[in-house]
């Protein structure tokens, strides 16, 4: 028996008093793990079990196919690899749903961190909250800065754009739009010399 051999897989008839590493070698690793996770009841440990897994693969089939916790907390694992990966560009693209599925505050994360990808004005489009929108306009993009302003409404996120933009572009159009929403109501002087 050579140096290595034990890391063969062996070929021979499961019985019930075998470790489960065998039954493992059986089995695809999917159905370990969906079988393992439906046997666990306690939380923590089909938390920890899941959070250890990196396989966005084998999140899915665990999203679909296992018990209602693990399949709650496969999706929630699946979304945090996914906004991982935007953010550090190891993925470009992402679906409607995703997006969809993310708060205000991570939708404006995602358009700091990437903010030159063809979803950020997507997920731009998505934000409702202006004080939100407002950051977004201050990304140093001048096509995603000008969308973000053409969505504020209140004059101080428009006052702040114009002040705390990036790009110059940016903020002569947060100017721009300042005075047509809010024109000065400067009354002229009058002299009163009699």
């Amino acid at each position: 028996m050579g140096i290595f051999d034990f890391l063969r897989k062996k070929e021979s008839v499961i019985t019930p008093s075998q470790s489960h590493h065998s039954v493992a070698e059986k089995m695809s690793d999917v159905e370990f793990i969906l079988e393992s996770l439906a046997k666990q009841e306690d939380e923590l440990a089909v938390r920890n079990a899941i959070n250890s897994y990196t396989d966005k693969d084998s999140l899915k089939t665990i999203s679909e196919k296992s018990t209602d916790l693990a399949k709650k907390l496969a999706k929630q694992r699946l979304k945090e690899l996914t906004f991982d990966d935007l953010i550090k560009g190891r993925q470009t693209e992402c679906d409607a749903d995703f997006l969809g599925d993310l708060t205000d505050k991570e939708r404006l994360k995602l358009i700091r961190a990437c903010h030159g990808e063809p979803w950020a004005e997507q997920s731009l489009s998505l934000i409702s909250d202006q004080e939100n929108l407002k950051h977004a306009a201050c990304v140093e993009n001048a096509k995603l800065g000008r969308l973000a302003v053409e969505r504020l409404e209140a004059k101080t996120e428009l006052e702040y754009v114009a002040q705390h933009a990036l790009i110059g572009n940016v903020r002569n159009y947060a100017k721009r739009h300042l005075r047509e929403k809010f024109p000065d109501k400067v009354e002229a002087v009058k002299d009163n010399f009699d």
